[in-house]
């Protein structure tokens, strides 16, 4: 039975991670399609509302799928599936009347919301995703649902749906409605994510609806909805912390451009610009850290559930190399080829907006390294079973990113730079947090010379190559150029990290060895 759950958990997370990093995938393009469409004034409109947004999920759903899935988990380690089922239909009434309540709220308030921001074009932006908040909060109750039944094949086919519609619906929305006004644009965009998250909604009751006992009446469903909520609360109130922070930190950032003295449509065109263009191309990297981070957890929780002291050295040794082996060379390659990526990306950039996101890039280029480091020791301690220690570094980085901010971005001569600056300071410090934690209660070893001394050589080797390749190839086709530049850089880089001896492959074969494959197996409630 102990095998048989074990075999469930490890196939969870693997179906969960690789449709994670599908959509990570997927939401990059639409980012990236998106901000071509808009231009830099609609790109701002639309993130200022989608923050407010996030906000608002999070407050209507942010902790019920972790507390419905520690109530099914039980449930079913009982064999009552009935008592699970009964559970989701508390849970679905409560997240729809709390779906239903937030999203009335942001439509009633959206006017006076967005002119307290300055920002009256937002107020349709805003208005556009009150649907979605219901469908999010539905769809968080089958999700809490499925993952305490171990079973997130309806998860991940309705989060792959969710960004597919996104993508096709906002793209189509976006350019049908752009040239009545950057406004009517990111209302479409929005407008596309409201009709991706019914389709999730949608997507998740169709998979999922062989895998569940048929309806019936059920009584005290109002107990178990406010036990469900008891658990919620503190999750949610733990989970708003980094969307609350982020919201503030895009408004903030939009009065304070104001009060330097830029134009609402300048301040909007700016933040637009680092929000739209230049944070998509910085997160890239963040889709490696994302499956290293995924498969450091099982893989250090197995070695410290079998007292495998051996075993742990090199996991941990592992992660503290990988980090900065990648991290550092893909913050080199940023801040050399800034220009270039974002030339082939953003097209219809202006050539002045085009040398300030430049600038923006450069300055954030360090984040490829902090942000990796952040995410790749935030696995490591989740999995030593320390939860929340990355929760709690990543909000104090935010507010350090947020007080940054503040005195940066009202001084004319920095303005938006303030704001890349903030974000650079807030990985900096949740990555000098989490790897202090992770030596703290960690056994691995640390050696300065592979993890930062040949990554930082080569990776100056590398850049040198790359600069001077696509200066060579560019007269020909800037995109074919960046691609050529890219691969010379990482054959390089690749053959000099294995020659100096900083990895081997001795490093991934005992990663492939040391976590054992799991054939699928069916769930009590299939």
């Amino acid at each position: 039975m102990k095998k048989r759950k074990s075999k469930n958990m490890i196939r969870s997370a693997l179906i969960l991670s690789g449709a994670g990093a599908i959509c990570k995938i997927l939401g990059m393009v639409y980012r990236i399609l998106l901000s071509n469409i808009l231009g830099t004034q609609g790109v701002g409109n639309y993130q200022l509302a989608y923050s407010i947004y996030s906000m608002l999920l999070v407050a209507a759903s942010g902790g019920m799928p972790a507390a419905l899935s520690a109530v099914v988990a039980k449930r079913f380690a009982k064999a009552d599936a009935q008592g699970a089922f009964e559970y989701l239909q508390a849970s679905r009434r409560i997240m729809g009347l709390l779906g239903v309540s937030f999203g009335l709220l942001l439509y009633i308030f959206s006017g006076l919301l967005a002119r307290w921001m300055g920002m009256e074009s937002v107020e349709s932006v805003l208005r556009a995703s009150t649907p979605a908040v219901f469908f999010v909060a539905v769809t968080s109750a089958y999700r809490g649902f499925f993952q305490g039944a171990q079973d997130m094949l309806p998860s991940a086919f309705s989060q792959i749906c969710e960004q597919i519609v996104k993508i096709a619906a906002g793209v189509s929305l976006a350019t049908r409605l752009v040239h009545k006004g950057d406004a009517y644009g990111a209302m479409g965009a929005m407008l596309g994510v409201t009709l991706s998250e019914g389709a999730g909604l949608i997507a998740i009751r169709i998979s999922g609806k062989g895998r569940m006992l048929p309806r019936h009446k059920q009584k005290h469903w109002g107990r178990k909805a406010a036990e469900l909520m008891k658990k919620a609360l503190p999750i949610t109130l733990g989970t708003a912390i980094i969307p609350i922070l982020g919201s503030i930190d895009s408004l903030m950032s939009m009065k304070m451009l104001q009060r330097a003295g830029y134009s609402y449509d300048t301040a909007s065109a700016l933040y637009g610009l680092y929000s739209g263009f230049v944070l998509p191309v910085v997160h890239l990297p963040g889709i490696l850290a994302s499956a290293i981070s995924v498969s450091l957890v099982p893989a250090i929780a197995s070695a410290i559930a079998n007292d495998r002291k051996d075993l742990q050295r090199r996991q941990f040794s592992f992660g503290l190399k990988i980090m900065c082996v990648l991290g550092i060379p893909l913050s080199f390659g940023l801040w050399g080829l800034a220009q270039p990526i974002l030339s082939v990306l953003y097209r219809n950039l202006k050539m002045e907006e085009m040398m300030q996101a430049a600038e923006l890039l450069r300055l954030m280029a360090p984040c490829a390294l902090f942000a990796m480091a952040a995410q790749v020791t935030g696995g490591m301690l989740q999995g030593m079973d320390h939860m929340t220690i990355p929760v709690i570094n990543l909000a104090i980085g935010a507010v350090c990113k947020i007080a940054l901010g503040s005195l940066l971005i009202g001084i004319p001569g920095i303005h938006i730079k303030g704001a890349a600056i903030g974000s650079t300071a807030c990985y900096l410090t949740a990555a000098m947090l989490n790897t202090l934690a992770v030596l703290k209660y960690g056994n691995g070893e640390y050696r300065f010379a592979d993890c930062w001394l040949k990554p930082l050589v080569l990776s100056v080797v590398m850049l040198i190559a790359v600069c001077k390749s696509y200066e060579v190839l560019q007269g020909i086709s800037s995109a074919l150029a960046l691609v050529c530049a890219i691969v010379c850089g990482a054959l390089i880089y690749t053959v000099g990290i294995f020659a100096s001896g900083a990895l081997s492959r001795r490093d991934f074969s005992k990663q492939a060895t040391e976590m054992p494959f799991y054939k699928r197996s069916r769930l009590p409630l299939l």
